[in-house]
């Protein structure tokens, strides 16, 4: 798969996922549980998050092992833009 065929293919039309969560972030009536079903829905997007936030870039003292968690530390704000970097660092992973 070369590069024309991802951005064409891939990052052009980002996940369903990815877009019910964003419908998700902008229904008031949403809860974090709403949030995190929607995640859970896509392993490897709940698999690149938790990976992210347990990594030394955020610096935390614990542990953060479910989506949930991750929902009460960073907020839902956050995670609406880490959830399409993560989509697109996985893409271009397959260019590299």
């Amino acid at each position: 798969m070369g590069i024309q065929d991802i951005l064409i293919n891939e990052v052009a039309s980002p996940p369903v996922v990815y877009h019910k969560l964003k419908d998700a972030i902008r229904d008031p009536e949403s809860t974090f549980q709403n949030f995190a079903d929607v995640i859970r829905t896509d392993s490897g997007l709940a698999s690149r998050i938790l990976r992210i936030v347990s990594s030394s870039f955020y610096g935390l003292s614990t542990s953060v092992d479910s989506v949930t968690h991750v929902l009460n530390i960073f907020g839902v704000d956050q995670l609406g833009d880490l959830a399409p970097a993560t989509v697109v660092m996985s893409k271009f992973k397959k260019v590299l």
